[in-house]
């Protein structure tokens, strides 16, 4: 989503530049290097999450990987898998709210049914 309002406000500026027949130079200088910072802090909040979403895939793994031979984990090793979340959560960037409240039903009921699947049991997050 982030990146196509990025990509939206680049096309506007070309767009309005075309139609109100500026001169490149007018384009770069009015409008493409203030708005610079803008496109630079856009394309890093995109590869933020596009990173975070790859760890996050590989500590799901991971994850799996341990809870697929029960028994076997100690206390050190889901120490560890709880560490890596935190980092993971603390270092990733921010979502609007707007976005995060109509996830957030969705999230619930997924760590619901894990917990579920987990336990046998019913439990309130």
């Amino acid at each position: 989503m982030l990146i196509s309002v990025v990509v939206l406000v680049f096309v506007f500026g070309v767009l309005v530049s075309i139609l109100e027949d500026t001169k490149l130079l007018t384009y770069i200088i009015g409008l493409f290097l203030p708005s610079l910072s803008a496109f630079i802090k856009g394309i890093r909040e995109i590869i933020g999450h596009y990173k975070i979403a790859k760890e996050k895939e590989r500590m799901e793994n991971h994850v799996n990987d341990v809870l697929a031979q029960p028994n076997t984990a100690t206390e050190s090793d889901l120490r560890t898998i709880q560490d890596k979340i935190f980092l993971e959560r603390s270092k990733a960037p921010m979502i609007p709210n707007f976005i995060y409240q109509r996830l957030k039903q969705s999230y619930s009921e997924n760590a619901q049914g894990a917990v579920h699947q987990i336990t046998g049991q019913d439990n309130d997050l």
